[in-house]
């Protein structure tokens, strides 16, 4: 009782010499990007996450690529805390730059987008950051604070008096951290 009927395969089409069909999507990286002086000083977490920015890109999305660094510490299975700091890394070096910033605090809720500095943006040739950075160029700094939200809006600056008026603490606060359990103590 051997019936002649194919079954159904499931996955990928494939046609009669067995190569799929259909145009598969990939991620290029050039040797001559992963042999850049800026790539070699990467931690894996950063090396991690520029390839999963690499995925969402699709060539015609430069700049419109959007990843949370809630989203990229799911993805990548790393901390939130070190997914912002591969962020600013990746940014640091040349890899990537914002192109519009999130945040939480506007009524629609949304993702930073990235620009791949490999890759070209607004009828614009590739600017390529990454193979300009070089550790010799590096100087000694404090770390620096992210470019957006701006640091200087009315809602810090209300945040930061009310907690001097609650905590009854002086203007030599802007300097210091209060933990928030001390915060909370004296409310």
């Amino acid at each position: 009782m051997s019936t002649d009927r194919k079954r159904p395969r499931r996955g990928r089409r494939v046609d009669k010499t067995g190569r799929s069909i259909g145009e598969t999507r990939f991620v290029m990286l050039y040797h001559w990007l992963l042999k850049s002086a800026a790539w070699l000083a990467l931690p894996p977490a950063c090396r991690a996450l520029y390839v999963a920015l690499s995925q969402r890109y699709n060539s015609f999305n430069n700049g419109e690529i959007s990843m949370s660094v809630r989203e990229a510490a799911h993805e990548i299975n790393i901390a939130k805390d070190t997914a912002s700091k591969a962020f600013h890394e990746l940014e640091d070096k040349g890899f990537i730059r914002r192109n519009v910033c999130g945040s939480f605090d506007w009524k629609l809720k949304h993702a930073t987008t990235w620009i791949l500095t490999q890759h070209p943006f607004n009828d614009q040739p590739a600017t390529k950051d990454f193979a300009r950075w070089s550790p010799e160029n590096l100087e000694p700094s404090p770390k620096r604070r992210t470019r957006c939200p701006n640091s200087g809006t009315v809602c810090n600056r209300a945040t930061r008096i009310a907690s001097r008026i609650v905590l009854r603490l002086g203007p030599w606060t802007q300097s210091c951290t209060v933990p928030r359990s001390q915060f909370a103590a004296r409310i």
